[in-house]
């Protein structure tokens, strides 16, 4: 692998914000904020280092519509390196700056980002070992086999605590009125794969990103919702069709844990279509 980049020329030398081309592979489904209300984390690709970086805080929701962005869009935005997080791709950005332009459509050249990015690793041990070198703290990876995709609910326990901080949220005085609501996110998507690693034990992780869920909100009162969203996910990560990649990010305040931010899927000898085919993100 290509020697490691920073996400060089994001911020002046006095700190201060400095516009940046981003190529976005993908944003998590939204949680609540005590400081912003809500949040969503976008990873991307530095257009001028390759480097991976993270985006935060961005209310999507609130964005308005020439501000709302897709999977493999460039965006340009104004980021500065967020000195609270120690995670080195860690940016802030000026959710008011960002500007949406073209979007990747050609299924090589999203194959040829991925692949060119210094944080493309062979296996998920590697990306854990560059993490207890560097601090890397996110990385693609394409898997040697996926195992298989699993559909659960969520346990009462993960509910109840999302309704407590919903109600200490919704319970604040403000100036400027109330967040709006977050629909809890009562199934898991998961995905099993195995690395081209000898030393690779197999993995099993669930998604955070915000395609999938929306997709299971909006089949909310189907009585097949768990087996529509199984068959998308099925379809999506068909490694007959398509080369698959999985995008992972790990917790700030769990650093050796890593989570399936969202895979990336681009179908072989076709072009995807302009929004969204090929993505689990959209």
């Amino acid at each position: 692998m290509a020697p490691f980049a920073s996400a060089a020329g994001a911020q002046t030398e006095d700190g201060m914000p400095e516009t940046t081309r981003i190529l976005v592979l993908g944003k998590t489904y939204p949680s609540y904020s005590q400081s912003y209300d809500e949040l969503s984390c976008t990873g991307g690709l530095h257009a001028d280092t390759l480097a991976m970086v993270r985006l935060h805080p961005i209310n999507f929701r609130d964005l308005p519509a020439p501000q709302r962005f897709s999977d493999w869009h460039w965006i340009e935005a104004d980021i500065a390196k967020d000195d609270r997080d120690p995670r080195p791709e860690s940016y802030r950005v000026a959710p008011g700056s960002i500007r949406v332009h073209q979007i990747v459509t050609k299924a090589e050249e999203r194959r040829n980002w991925l692949e060119r990015t210094p944080h493309y690793f062979g296996s998920l041990e590697e990306l854990k070992a560059r993490q207890a070198k560097d601090g890397t703290s996110l990385g693609v990876i394409r898997p040697a086999r996926l195992t298989g995709n699993r559909v659960v609910p969520r346990p009462p326990s993960e509910r109840a605590a999302w309704q407590a901080k919903e109600k200490v949220l919704f319970s604040q005085l403000r100036m400027f009125g109330q967040p709006r609501r977050i629909d809890f996110p009562d199934l898991e998507f998961k995905v099993g794969w195995e690395c081209a690693d000898t030393d690779c034990p197999g993995h099993e992780m669930s998604f955070h990103n915000w395609g999938l869920h929306e997709l299971s909100r909006k089949l909310v009162d189907d009585e097949q919702r768990r087996e529509k969203v199984r068959a998308k996910m099925d379809q999506l990560l068909d490694e007959r069709e398509r080369d698959v990649y999985l995008m992972l990010g790990n917790f700030r305040g769990h650093m050796t844990t890593f989570g399936l931010m969202g895979a990336l899927s681009v179908k072989r000898g076709k072009q995807p279509k302009a929004q969204g085919q090929g993505s689990l993100f959209e």
